[in-house]
């Protein structure tokens, strides 16, 4: 009996981690994509200051 509740928590614990390791990726997935979205926009910006910049 003791050997079916160790491998459920073990199966258990697996899960959890697999959910916690999703989070995680999904966390960095956005923080990337936001992080692309300020670099495009830093560098739209700087075209626009270059532009301003020569009229």
């Amino acid at each position: 009996m003791g050997n079916i509740c160790t491998k459920m928590d073990l199966v258990i614990n697996r899960l959890k981690f697999r959910k916690l390791y999703k989070i995680m990726a999904d966390c960095l997935w956005t923080m990337w994509n936001r992080w692309r979205i300020f670099v495009l926009i830093l560098r739209c910006l700087n075209v626009l200051n270059s532009n301003i910049c020569l009229q």
